[in-house]
């Protein structure tokens, strides 16, 4: 049998899966943020970033399907623990400044990153009240953009005083040492025994046919990758869009960056309380889709010329607009759904968002290619933050 949900604090419960949801944000944002000096390394444009983010996710989004089994066979926090250990060391093949080895490292970080979300969703579905729900996943949500904004801030002093490849040798080690800290947890939550043999209603296929059946699952998960694939193209290709279109130091492209990131951070944890009092996910989540919208607009008209000040405050709102809604969002899944099948279904939901990941930076690559310019790309992202909040205005209004 398990351990009791009370036999682990939830603060304690909490703490863990944020450090471990920062610690996989940093892997996941390490190549984006290195690509300006990997690419003079390996004499190769910029801006096939996003050609590598759409590879981490092709990888992600099948294993994030398959997550019920890996949860089912070796426990939640174990998986959480040995996929971020695993990606972490992923990103160590990139240091070959091959095609070969970045395209190596791209599936295996994203094969380690895709049961990231469902198991920590598992973990904390069991120890959260239902009063503090949206809060508490938004916090640990907000992982995702403080990790991202630790890397745009650290990485390019790593870079500077000991080199790219340096640098990603710290992530490695954030992600190992991170992993290991969550030890005590997993011997309070993982169950003692553990079938080898995951049914199959644990399997991948049957989690995407669980949220296509559902309603209310299907419609979260239409709004859901529409802002995802928005999300996608700003995670990767922000600075080198700042940097090759906007004329901007590497070092000034990634505190926009790292702006962004926190302006997100805050916005998770903001909305999960808003959600949690007014009890209006339909809104909310609309509104946020709405700045998102005209955020990104914005990002598609900015010059060299411009003040960077200007940039600063509209990246602000595009951290609101692309990266807030998250935690709220698998709240509601998680919501939606029985305790012993919240990893089960947000895996399923995740292969969906995923997906949209893989095919936004592939999509913004041949956009860049075919008429020389970022511009197109953020106009497109515009348009789909609009059928975002068109999506979630057809969700009930009650939580």
């Amino acid at each position: 049998m398990p351990p009791q949900a009370a036999d682990a604090p939830f603060g304690v419960t909490l703490t863990s899966m944020l450090a471990t949801q920062v610690a996989a944000a940093c892997v996941l944002a390490a190549v984006p943020v290195l690509a300006p000096a990997m690419a003079a390394s390996i004499g190769i444009d910029p801006s096939l970033v996003g050609v590598y983010s759409g590879l981490l996710f092709a990888a992600a989004t099948l294993v994030s399907a398959w997550s019920g089994k890996l949860i089912a066979r070796f426990g939640a926090v174990r998986t959480n623990q040995l996929a971020l250990a695993s990606s972490g060391l992923a990103l160590l093949f990139a240091s070959g400044a091959t095609l070969p080895a970045i395209v190596l490292t791209a599936l295996l970080v994203g094969a380690g990153y895709g049961p990231n979300t469902p198991s920590s969703s598992q973990v904390l579905i069991g120890v959260t009240p239902p009063r503090r729900r949206a809060l508490t996943f938004s916090l640990k949500q907000s992982g995702a953009p403080i990790g991202a904004m630790l890397a745009g801030l650290i990485l390019p002093a790593v870079v500077v005083l000991a080199g790219w490849r340096m640098a990603l040798v710290v992530v490695f080690a954030l992600a190992a040492t991170t992993a290991l800290a969550v030890e005590p947890l997993r011997r309070r939550l993982d169950p003692g025994e553990r079938s080898t043999h995951s049914s199959e209603r644990t399997s991948g296929f049957a989690s995407m046919r669980f949220v296509l059946e559902e309603s209310r699952l299907r419609r979260l998960m239409a709004g859901g990758v529409a802002l995802m694939a928005a999300h996608a193209c700003f995670q990767s290709l922000l600075v080198a869009y700042l940097v090759e279109h906007v004329s901007l130091s590497l070092a000034v492209a990634g505190a926009l960056y790292a702006s962004m990131q926190a302006s997100g951070a805050v916005a998770r944890v903001v909305i999960g309380w808003g959600v949690d009092r007014l009890r209006n996910v339909r809104a909310i989540l609309g509104s946020i889709a709405v700045i998102a919208l005209a955020s990104s607009a914005l990002v598609a008209a900015f010059q060299p010329q411009w003040a960077v000040t200007t940039m600063w405050v509209v990246c602000l709102f595009v951290g609101i607009g692309s990266s807030g809604w998250y935690g709220a969002f698998l709240a509601e899944v998680a919501r939606t759904v029985s305790v012993e099948r919240a990893g089960f279904a947000t895996g399923g939901v995740l292969f969906f968002l995923y997906a949209a990941h893989v095919a936004a930076p592939i999509v913004a690559a041949v956009l860049i290619a075919g008429t020389g310019s970022y511009v197109p790309v953020f106009a497109t992202v515009a348009f789909l933050a609009g059928i975002a909040a068109f999506s979630f205005g057809r969700i009930d209004a009650s939580v």
